[in-house]
């Protein structure tokens, strides 16, 4: 995202990065099919794309030499039933999506954080920041009810990732363990206008 907005010549004074602790545990080879799903329609078309997919996207030659295998592939993002529903000027069923909406409602449930982080495409996203005269400001998200999470802690504290996620606590503000919900979204984003005086 950074290559694209430089590539196109949008400037910010600072960019805001969420450093999702599901990302942190994705390695070479294994790439977010939720985030890449945004990028594959123009894999073709921008070399910033192409050059980062051949690294991190084990199925880099299917996505770029057969069009139809990224479209079934990311069909949820960018597949036919997506393109006719638009035509049709139809939109999805509300539980189609993940949206604001709060799906669960057990007290009891907790989100678990893993014991071991990747941080090689952090380190690389730093990197290509410092070079591009690019102020990134990176910061985590909230969870529900945080388990095992002293590792994460560090590991947000060795980086400099602002660690928002243990800020939120009550059961009310969340859509499910790793989301918030709407009214959670509005007093994250308040809090964040707050804590970097926007």
């Amino acid at each position: 995202m950074l290559k694209l907005l430089n590539d196109n010549e949008i400037k910010a004074k600072r960019i805001f990065l969420q450093v999702d602790e599901s990302s942190l545990k994705s390695t070479i080879g294994k790439r977010n099919l939720l985030g890449a799903s945004y990028f594959m329609p123009y894999i073709n078309l921008n070399s910033s794309i192409k050059n980062h997919m051949k690294i991190y996207d084990a199925n880099y030659k299917y996505d770029v030499y057969f069009p139809f295998y990224r479209y079934i592939k990311y069909n949820p993002k960018i597949g036919y039933r997506e393109l006719l529903l638009t035509l049709g000027g139809k939109k999805r069923a509300d539980n189609f999506f993940i949206g604001l909406k709060t799906t669960f409602d057990k007290k009891n449930e907790t989100y678990q954080f893993v014991k071991k982080y990747n941080n090689s495409l952090l380190t690389k996203i730093k990197e290509y920041a410092k070079e591009n005269n690019i102020q990134i400001t990176l910061y985590t998200s909230p969870y529900y009810n945080r388990k095992n999470n002293q590792e994460f802690d560090l590991f947000c504290k060795e980086n400099n990732i602002i660690n928002y996620t243990g800020s939120i606590k009550s059961i009310k503000y969340f859509k499910d363990l790793g989301h918030l919900n709407n009214k959670g979204a509005r007093q994250f984003t308040l809090s964040i206008i707050k804590n970097f005086g926007l």
